[in-house]
Formats: structure tokens, sequence, C-alpha cells
């Protein structure tokens, strides 16, 4: 497996397995640490055949946004992005393979596709606690609002999400859910009722940059001060405002064009999954506050008020997600939890749309 590296440019010393890596088999099929002779960390991931034109578009995509010009200073040092497969190499991909940023091995034991990527190292927020923390929410509402404004300076413009458009996966989802579990679409129909509003809640909002699964355990945090209660203190030009609290983004598969509320709406209702007093907390006052008002330090504008009305919506529908997974793994008392979450949602939606947009 050492020999990969190489074919990026990179030299290894060891592998790091005292660094764990778990990941999913929908995102890759193994991840390891690599350490360079430089000391340096890096993540080398094995792809199942059918995620190599994903994760090739996505090379490209992380190569731009981790551009100071295309994303800004803040923003492009949270890109872990794939290193180009090395011109140098003697094993170079063929001549004309359309093939970047995924190496097409060919010779055994580790035939197959791999990339390789910085390992960044970082503290998991603390659960439930993070809660509380509304540096936290800052933060990720600062990085949303730097993703959107990413978007705009994108030489190609905005490249289409992999996922369906919300409209025609809920309703899908939902004949799926009637077929297998009449019991939980009866218990559905409440919540399909008042997504009928979503398309022109959708059609209110402008299109831009999602990362596409924005939450709090899909990024890298900086450890924070006094047991993670205040935000952490760090030194240099590059590390200052709400972005310091984070070292990276991770888990792009599903980054594209989608409403300015995808992310957000996907990021909260993570947050009151927690546990449902999560959606009036100090994570989600200080997210959503963000949000409103913009981070004048990185001149990163917020998002409408009247926009933001329609984020308890735009969470209700992001929860379908979130049925079809425990749906897909036949999950019953997930899909119990989910639906009683549902519940609260649509109960307390008017109420979250004040207190979310401002009053």
């Amino acid at each position: 497996m050492l020999d990969l590296p190489y074919r990026f440019g990179v030299t290894p010393r060891r592998l790091a397995t005292e660094f764990p890596l778990p990941g999913s088999p929908e995102r890759c099929l193994t991840r390891t640490a690599v350490q360079g002779d430089d000391g340096r960390l890096w993540m080398l991931e094995r792809l199942a055949p059918a995620q190599v034109a994903r994760r090739e578009a996505m090379g490209g995509l992380l190569a731009q946004l981790a551009d100071p010009a295309v994303s800004g200073p803040d923003l492009a040092r949270l890109v872990p992005a794939y290193l180009p497969v090395d011109d140098a190499s003697p094993h170079k991909a063929p001549k004309g393979s359309a093939l970047r940023h995924v190496l097409a091995a060919d010779t055994p034991p580790h035939a197959g596709y791999w990339q390789l990527s910085p390992f960044v190292p970082g503290a998991e927020p603390p659960r439930p606690d993070y809660l509380d923390h509304a540096w936290r929410g800052r933060a990720v509402a600062a990085l949303l609002l730097a993703l959107h404004r990413a978007g705009d300076n994108l030489p190609a413009g905005l490249p289409p999400a992999p996922v369906p458009p919300l409209p025609a996966f809920i309703a899908g989802l939902h004949e799926a859910v009637a077929r297998r579990m009449p019991e939980a679409a009866r218990r559905l129909h409440p919540v399909r009722d008042a997504l009928e509003a979503l398309p022109d809640a959708l059609a209110a909002q402008p299109v831009v940059l999602a990362h596409g699964d924005a939450h709090p355990l899909n990024l890298i945090w900086t450890p924070g001060e006094n047991g993670d209660d205040t935000p952490p203190r760090v030194a240099g030009p590059l590390t200052t405002g709400p972005l310091a609290a984070l070292r990276g983004v991770i888990d792009w598969e599903f980054a594209g064009a989608q409403p300015v509320l995808y992310d957000a709406a996907n990021c909260i209702g993570c947050v009151g999954f927690e546990h449902p007093s999560g959606l009036g907390r100090a994570f989600a006052a200080g997210f959503t506050a963000t949000l409103r008002e913009g981070v004048e330090q990185y001149d990163l504008a917020g998002i409408p008020a009247d926009t933001l009305r329609h984020l308890p919506l735009m969470v209700l529908a992001s929860r379908f997600g979130w049925l079809s997974e425990w749906l897909r793994r036949s999950d019953r008392d997930m899909l119990d939890m989910e639906l009683d979450y549902c519940g609260i949602l649509l109960h307390h939606r008017h109420r979250l749309a004040e207190m979310w947009a401002g009053g």
C-alpha cells in the first residue's frame, strides 16, 4: 500500500495506524492514515468503481475551493483537497484518461481506485453538550455563508448536486413508506400536508453552493477552552473570527447547487435530533443569528429574515433523507424516533420561524 502515495507525489514513511479513520461503504471502501517522510499525515481512500465518477468531480470542485482566490483564505484553509495524480509518476494515468484526482492502479494486490487527501486532526464536539455552545453555531453559519460566496466565484459556475430535487424525493419516499409501513405513512400525512407549501418556499430562495451534508459531526473542530465552553484561542492571520473554531470540512459527496437554506436545514435538523430542546438552545441561537446578520469580519452578507422564515419547513423536508436511511436499514426504532421528531417540528414550526428569523 505504501507504493500508492508516490503516485500522488508524496513520499511515504509509514502507515499511521494509530489514527483510525471510520467511514461508511457509501463513501469509500477503506480509509487509511499515512505519514509522509516530512511528517505530514494523509488519508488514503480506496473507492468502489461506482464511486469514481463522483469522486473525480469532487476532486475538481475541492481543488477550486482550496484556492484562496475563489474562497478567500479563511475558507480555503478548511478544504482538504484531493491531491492530483502526479504527472511525473512513471505510472501516471494513460494518455487521454479523464481521471485527474483519482488514481486507477492496475498492479495487484492494490489494483483499484484511490484518492489521497490531507489528514486533518481535531476534536469532535462533545455530545450533547455542544447544543449549548453558541460559538459552534456561529462557526457553522459562517462556513455556510462563506460557501455561498465561494459558489459565486467558481469559474464554471455551480456544479449540480448529485441528489434529486426535494419535492420529487419526498413524493417517492412517501410512496415507498406507504407500501412497506402503512402506519408510518399515516403518521406522515400531516407532514405531507404542511409540505405542500415547499415548492413556493423553494422558489423564494436563491440557489447557492451547498456542502450537501452539513452538520457538526462533518466538521473538524479546534479544541475549545475551559472544557469547550468557550471558543479556542488561536494565533495567526488566517485563524481569526468564527471560522477559527474549525480545522477542516469533510464528506463533500453531496456538494452542489441547492436552495440557500438547504445546508442550514440539514444542520439545525441534526442539532434538534440530538435533543428537541437543541432547536432553541445556544448553538441554534448563535447559528441563526449569524445566518441573519452575516459576518462583517469576512464581508459575508446574511440571509434576509423573510427567507429564514422558511427554515422550519426546510428542516421538516430535510428529515425525509433520514427517514429514507432508517427505512433502508429497516430500523424501526429510529424510524419511530424520526416520526416523533417530525411531529415536534410540525407542531412548533410557526414559533421556530419567528425565533430563527429574529421575531
